[in-house]
């Protein structure tokens, strides 16, 4: 589709795929602590399914594309309802891809919804 997944996944885990805590270092100072969250880009970015490492989280183009070849690829596995994409709508809210009715539409980034990790070829 479009050729941003993979830059748009790399960037979401770089900037946004942290737990970060602020932790006493001695009497008077702290010190941030960073953790790993498991956030839809992580989770398919670190994805070795099936013995492949490339998989990413897909931006709303190819979501769409998907959905709109899914009778042709089969339905195998494909929840009826909203997946995340890669692409942001802004700082609270990402796109996601309806596959109960096609619709593409905004959700804030803390909610849960299905994820579709994707590789290229």
């Amino acid at each position: 589709a479009d050729g941003f997944g993979m830059a748009n996944t790399k960037k979401i885990v770089e900037l946004a795929s942290w737990f970060v805590k602020e932790v006493k270092d001695g009497w008077f100072s702290t010190k941030q602590v960073k953790t790993p969250a498991p956030t839809a880009a992580r989770l398919c970015l670190e994805s070795n399914y099936n013995g492949y490492n490339d998989w990413y989280l897909p931006t709303k183009a190819e979501l769409n594309l998907i959905y709109l070849i899914r009778d042709k690829i089969g339905y195998w596995g494909f929840a009826n309802g909203s997946y995340w994409s890669s692409a942001e709508y802004n700082d609270y809210y990402a796109w996601l891809q309806s596959f109960s009715n096609g619709v593409q539409n905004t959700s804030g980034k803390d909610t849960k919804y299905s994820v579709r990790a994707v590789r290229a070829f």
